[in-house]
């Protein structure tokens, strides 16, 4: 399935556009890589510039919840979302989970059957589980071990979108096609190995509004340059 074409979510948004009195809810649930905190130096993360492309885009009548806890992983998220999910009955929940799974040692299969029940309960409540890839990490500074496991959780993901037929927004791949290219210009929007920095973050938000149809982000001009260079690369457009 190609990133962009999302079209269950794609119609889903049409239709929020044309029912904006009816307000709508869509979480963005996951770790450290989905939650906005003191690290984030004030600055957007990929939730915040794709909420406020879509409330833009849409309408204001559409609310993000930005429901990332930092050292998360997918045991967590079932603990917690009854809580911060099912509760909030959004139409659509964006899934960005694994790092940590792979830091701890999961298994693939217990990764698997995780995501596969956490998805399944949220079609049970009528919300469309929408599944993210993460960015590329520079395992070269991570433990030993981590870049095998945290490959075959992202893989697994594509698997449980394919079978399960759910949207997925492949973020790794562009990351990996920037890494590819240039190691040295990747770290420059990486925080530290495994986190993004404010360039990185903005990417991630472009990459998942484009998966939703979105017009591409309005991005400052202190950034603008390095942001085009890097998009540039990644080939976004060529997909």
């Amino acid at each position: 399935m190609s990133m962009i074409r999302m079209t269950v979510s794609e119609r889903l948004l049409e239709r929020m556009k044309e029912a904006d009195q009816d307000p709508k809810r869509i979480v963005a649930f996951g770790s450290s890589n989905t939650a906005l905190t003191w690290g984030s130096n004030g600055m957007h993360n990929w939730v915040s510039w794709f909420g406020i492309n879509i409330r833009e885009t849409i309408g204001r009548h559409i609310a993000i919840v930005n429901q990332g806890i930092n050292g998360d992983t997918t045991e967590h998220l079932i603990q917690r979302m009854e809580r911060d999910v099912l509760s909030l009955s959004p139409k659509i929940c964006m899934i960005t989970i694994g790092a940590n799974d792979a830091a701890r040692r999961f298994e693939p299969q217990q990764y698997k059957n995780n995501m596969v029940h956490i998805c399944e309960r949220m079609r049970d409540h009528h919300i469309i589980p929408v599944i993210q890839t993460y960015y590329y990490p520079l395992y070269e500074s991570g433990p030993n071990g981590f870049k095998q496991l945290f490959e075959d959780f992202m893989e697994l993901n594509r698997e449980i979108g394919r079978e399960m037929d759910i949207p997925i927004i492949d973020q790794y791949r562009y990351f990996e096609r920037l890494y590819v290219q240039d190691q040295t210009v990747y770290s420059h929007i990486m925080r530290d190995w495994i986190h993004l920095n404010p360039i990185g973050q903005a990417l991630m938000g472009e990459i998942a509004s484009r998966a939703f149809g979105l017009p591409s982000l309005r991005i400052p001009d202190s950034m603008r340059e390095t942001f085009d260079n890097m998009l540039l690369h990644m080939r976004v457009a060529d997909d």
